[in-house]
């Protein structure tokens, strides 16, 4: 349902001459702290996660794995997206005299400098002497648990620098919003909460008319904190509904006000020459 205000009026501090006079503001605001902070907690859920799974893996095969010798029975190659790996097969006797044979091919064991009839070492769980695994295949498992912990290490700060870099570009598309684009009224058409991303964002739908006349429709995101029903954003942009845009490009409208970005209020008002539509 259209909201449409009975009156509209230019903000103050929105007239002035082109190009107006504009502050801006940390970009570590509240819209920042929320999009960090769900990529905080993703990255150390999946480190915790990792670690704990990993430590409590090879705590109990160091712990408790037996380490004994194993005949090759077969060598061959497989042919694999990667490249081409080694495979082997070999046969051990467990701590109870069976019999075990075990299929290790795999992109984590060594060359194929293996003969058939040459021992390796293999570690097992005397529980489990179907899980065994070769020596070295647990230490190149460990190598790649060590890079993958650095993987996420420095995704940390890429994550961090990639959201400071999409802040500081809206903030200046702010910013030359507010001091080139031209200011008209604007009616609230509809508004819903919506869950993107892990967010709960309040979404507002608007409507402005350029100066051909021609109509124009937008939406515009707001950040809601836990439990925020969006009252406090739906009353300052019911209240004298605002849009700014650049006459020879009306998509980059822009619902007033800014969120990192402030308009000076200048003391001479020169409406007329301030971009200002009735």
């Amino acid at each position: 349902m259209s909201i449409l205000p009975e009156s509209w009026k230019l903000p103050s501090e929105l007239d002035q001459p082109i190009p107006r006079q504009v502050t801006r503001l940390s970009v570590f605001g509240f819209n920042f702290r929320v999009t960090l902070g769900v990529f905080v907690g993703i990255w150390a859920f999946l480190v915790v996660i990792i670690y704990f799974v990993s430590f409590v893996h090879f705590r109990k095969i160091e712990e408790h794995g037996i380490i004994t010798s194993a005949t090759i029975s077969s060598v061959y190659i497989i042919k694999k997206r990667r490249g081409v790996v080694c495979g082997i097969d070999y046969s051990f006797q467990s701590d109870t005299g069976r019999l075990i044979y075990k299929n290790g091919s795999g992109d984590r064991m060594p060359p194929c400098n293996h003969r058939v009839g040459d021992s390796i070492p293999i570690i097992y769980l005397p529980r489990e002497p179907a899980g065994n695994r070769p020596l070295a295949s647990l230490e190149d498992s460990k190598h790649s648990l060590f890079a993958l912990y650095m993987g996420l290490a420095a995704f940390f700060p890429a994550i961090t620098g990639l959201a400071i870099t999409l802040t500081v570009i809206r903030q200046r598309r702010e910013v030359d919003l507010l001091r080139y684009g031209h200011a008209t009224q604007g009616r609230i058409r509809n508004t819903e909460i919506r869950r993107k991303r892990y967010r709960r964002i309040l979404r507002v739908f608007y409507v402005y008319r350029d100066a051909d006349g021609k109509t124009h429709e937008h939406h515009r995101d707001f950040e809601l904190a836990s439990g925020d029903n969006g009252a406090s954003i739906l009353e300052r942009v019911y209240n004298n509904t605002t849009v700014l845009y650049y006459p020879d490009n009306p998509s980059s409208a822009f619902l007033y006000p800014a969120d990192l970005v402030i308009c000076s209020k200048n003391d001479k008002p020169r409406n007329g020459v301030s971009g200002a539509e009735g």
